[in-house]
């Protein structure tokens, strides 16, 4: 389930015509692992974290798939001022991981 929304921001009245965009989403396998990830862009012009889930005997990734056997992989990702590191190790850490 992905739900996508926007939301008024709790800050003080100056600021109270902005808006902040979370990401809500709530996944389970079929072993029964569940598990949720929740962002919140804020006033940032650009989401700059990110978030990464390969579950046991899931393949993934772009160029090369990813195989943990019966290991499971969940990851989260500042940006701290740009989404590029994030982003950069979404992608990749995880194949550097089960190599």
């Amino acid at each position: 389930v992905d739900n996508q929304e926007e939301v008024p921001t709790p800050l003080n009245s100056s600021r109270s015509n902005r808006r902040t965009k979370t990401l809500t989403r709530a996944l389970s396998s079929g072993r029964s692992i569940r598990y949720g990830v929740h962002s919140i862009q804020n006033t940032r012009p650009e989401m700059e974290d990110a978030h990464k889930a390969v579950l046991a005997g899931q393949e993934s990734g772009e160029d090369a798939p990813v195989h943990l056997g019966s290991w499971s992989y969940f990851a989260v990702f500042d940006g701290h001022g740009g989404s590029h590191a994030a982003e950069f190790a979404g992608e990749r850490l995880c194949s550097l991981l089960s190599e």
